[in-house]
């Protein structure tokens, strides 16, 4: 500064690079004195002096294009100890043209790289490079295990040396280094660490944007050329404002071959299927076993909730139409049956050719407004079969069903069938979306007969229960059975009611508030031991009549609910008890969010963790209100499952609601991807559906769809995708590098 203007100036422009420092800093402090013949403070440095700035490659950019020009000006002056004293200018001045290109790798260094977690929309806070070089060193030799880190803007990771709270201290281990002897006492960083006190009591030792630590190893006699290799662990946190939870992570640095990932996510499209795999749809067996599975899920399908309360109603319908002396029972039983049949294959189809995906039906069977009116009509309905009140219907339709008497049976009969198949339909989406799905792909033969053997199973015992009133009206009409019956099945609707509305509270709160696995385990249980008490007439409701004794049927009803009772309590104390029975009431059961088997719920962060651990993906597509996800994961804790699903980074990715994300608009980002993966990888939405995948994403190596029908065929899925893993890489370790880059 002052007068005098002889300093020295750097001008540098760089291409593909951006600044860090704002000014340059010099290697040490200048000298300042006066100078008489300036008459002025003068900032001298003597001997030699080095001037840095730093500058971090720039997003996108192509260090191989980098380019830094620049010039620098001033002037250097003698001391006048050797003759006269006289300062001469930089002229002309010293100008640089230089392109930054990075070093090659060897041929076959080995490298890869880590992506950390996405947060807060970056794209990923810290990316880990892994290389060790030279990789044809021979015996005697040295080679270097070095780990990068390139950090974000405003992110920092710790030192080797950080102690104290307000960070943990980056860890570097080497677990096993096969042909090599390592040298010196540990890690070392290739620049110190800068120091930051943002309390009085709390001193952190941080890098920002690039950090390299390195260690030296010897090769040992006897090690062929290139025949060494070193695998460990680095342990490290990423903190801006917030700090992420600390990370490990695996490294495996292989004897040859060079793994360079590709760590933009991959698009669903761009997946390759594998073309030996042998786990497929069911369709893809034929028509006459898929036929034959959805005649069989039709029958399956008359257990489930929403269809299982209606036997009752269904026998009061015929019942009051066979009282008419115009009725027809097997024609009417015919109507109401080919009724079903028809809208199934008819509304089947069509929602799914308007709307182009089973995942519609999903949504529209998993939704809240759905599942909340159905809760609320079968507990209106409960209520009414224990008596608290009766439901009339409305005088009009009375009369309206009268003035039609004759055409009115066959009327009433088509609606009915409407109103019961619209109702089922949101419990058995589960195998029709499956089916469904075809016909967006504009295969409508196939799910049409699916569709249509679906629905003659599902209606076939309500044609043969359409004949039975006649049957029924041989019964003695007096008596306190047929209320008994009406109790019954009101405390098993009661109880269906719970698991509708669980669904609904889970599709409302991040966590259940009422409706959690514990509670409704706990209703479940108490409406079981009412049940069994109430047959075994310890008490009684409004409008029984005692009964003169207890017939054997009834005492064993009682007894199957009083243990379905103790079951449920098992279930509740010890999910994981191995029981065939307590199996299926759990997974029943509104699912437990916090057993999630250490499963990621992120497709994209799955793909940088297998990438850096050279692991192939397992991937379970799932749901919360899914059944059969619920008997799979108790299968996967079987050891001899569990053992090879520990070969896998593993991945569980939710279609219908991302549980334990409280952000809506990531569980809503997460959602759509998850969906949008299963629908374009499979064709299908069947849950469950699992599948064995490369690291990056991107090739498919085995697949599995629904519940294990034979013991081994899971376990069997599961080799074949590590089977093939081993194969490719194997192949891999011999291709030779294309590029080391970062992403």
């Amino acid at each position: 500064d002052g007068k005098f203007d002889g300093r020295t100036r750097i001008d540098l422009k760089a291409s593909g690079l951006e600044p860090i420092d704002t000014d340059w800093v010099p290697d040490r402090q200048p000298k300042t004195a006066f100078e008489p013949l300036l008459q002025e403070e003068v900032s001298k440095f003597h001997g030699r002096v080095t001037w840095k700035k730093k500058y971090r490659l720039a997003d996108g950019a192509d260090p191989a294009k980098v380019r830094v020009t620049g010039e620098l000006s001033g002037q250097y002056c003698s001391d006048g100890q050797n003759g006269p004293g006289q300062c001469v200018p930089i002229i002309p001045a010293h100008e640089i043209d230089e392109v930054l290109v990075q070093a090659e790798a060897a041929a076959s260094a080995p490298l890869f790289d880590y992506a950390e977690r996405p947060h807060k929309g970056k794209t990923r806070p810290a990316i880990l490079r892994f290389r060790l070089t030279p990789s044809d060193a021979k015996p005697g030799e040295k080679v270097t295990l070095s780990i990068t880190a390139k950090l974000d803007d405003g992110w920092h990771t710790f030192s080797l040396t950080q102690d104290g709270p307000g960070g943990l201290a980056t860890e570097i281990e080497v677990e096993d280094s096969p042909g090599l002897k390592p040298l010196g006492e540990g890690f070392a960083t290739d620049h110190k660490f800068e120091v930051k006190q943002p309390l009085p009591d709390v001193t952190l030792e941080v890098h920002h944007h690039l950090v390299t630590w390195s260690r030296s190893f010897e090769v040992l006699p006897d090690t062929k050329p290139g025949q060494y290799s070193a695998t460990g662990t680095i342990t490290f946190q990423v903190c801006e404002t917030k700090c992420l939870p600390p990370r490990a992570v695996a490294f495996e640095l292989p004897y040859t071959g060079e793994v360079d990932v590709e760590l933009n996510p991959p698009r669903p499209e761009d997946y390759i299927r594998s073309e030996t795999a042998k786990h497929g749809r069911p369709q893809d067996k034929g028509l006459i076993p898929f036929l034959l599975l959805a005649f069989g899920w039709g029958f399956v399908s008359l257990l489930t909730p929403c269809v299982f309360p209606m036997v009752p109603i269904t026998v009061s319908f015929f019942l009051k139409q066979s009282e008419s002396q115009h009725s027809r029972p097997m024609l009417l039983a015919l109507v109401y049956c080919l009724t079903i049949v028809a809208t199934f294959s008819l509304i089947g189809v069509g929602v799914t050719a308007l709307f182009g995906a089973g995942n519609t039906l999903n949504a529209l069977a998993t939704g809240s407004v759905a599942n909340l009116f159905i809760g609320v009509v079968f507990t209106a309905f409960a209520l009414n079969m224990l008596g608290m009140f009766e439901i009339r219907v409305p005088s009009w339709l009375l009369n309206w069903s009268a003035q039609g008497e004759a055409a009115g049976g066959y009327l009433g009969a088509v609606f009915m069938a409407l109103t019961f198949t619209l109702t089922s339909f949101t419990c058995t989406f589960a195998f029709a979306g499956s089916v469904l799905v075809s016909a967006a792909n504009g295969e409508y033969f196939w799910p049409l007969l699916g569709m249509a053997a679906f629905g003659l199973a599902f209606a076939l015992p309500f044609f043969v229960l359409a004949l039975l009133p006649g049957l029924m009206k041989k019964l003695p009409k007096s008596g306190g059975w047929m209320n008994s019956v009406k109790v019954v099945m009101g405390l098993i609707e009661l109880g269906f009611a719970f698991k509708f509305f669980s669904i609904v509270d889970q599709q409302w709160n991040a966590v259940p508030v009422l409706f959690d696995f514990t509670n409704v385990m706990a209703v479940w249980s108490i409406l079981s031991l009412v049940t069994g008490l109430y047959l075994l007439s310890l008490f009684q409701f409004v409008h029984d009549t005692p009964p003169k004794g207890l017939s054997v049927p009834r005492v064993l009803l009682a007894t199957s609910f009083l243990t379905l009772s103790g079951l449920f309590v098992v279930g509740l104390m010890n999910p994981e008890r191995e029981s065939w029975l307590v199996d299926q009431l759990v997974s029943f059961a509104p699912a437990r969010l916090d057993d999630d088997f250490g499963l990621g719920l992120d497709f994209d962060v799955g793909v940088a963790d297998a990438t850096a651990q050279q692991q192939p993906l397992f991937i379970d597509f799932t749901g919360v209100f899914c059944t059969n996800c619920r008997l799979m994961e108790k299968r996967m804790t079987r050891p001899a499952i569990h053992k090879r699903l520990e070969r896998y980074v593993g991945l569980k990715l939710y279609t219908d609601r991302v549980p334990g994300v409280t952000d809506t608009a990531e569980s809503a980002r997460l959602l759509k991807r998850n969906i949008e993966l299963q629908t374009v990888w499979f064709g299908d939405v069947t849950l469950p559906s699992y599948a064995v995948v490369t690291p990056d994403g991107k090739t498919i190596l085995s697949n599995y769809f629904g519940l294990e029908q034979k013991d081994g065929e899971f376990a069997a899925f599961l080799d074949e995708g590590w089977k093939k893993w081993q194969g490719l890489k194997a192949q891999a370790a011999v291709q030779p590098a294309e590029r080391d880059r970062f992403e």
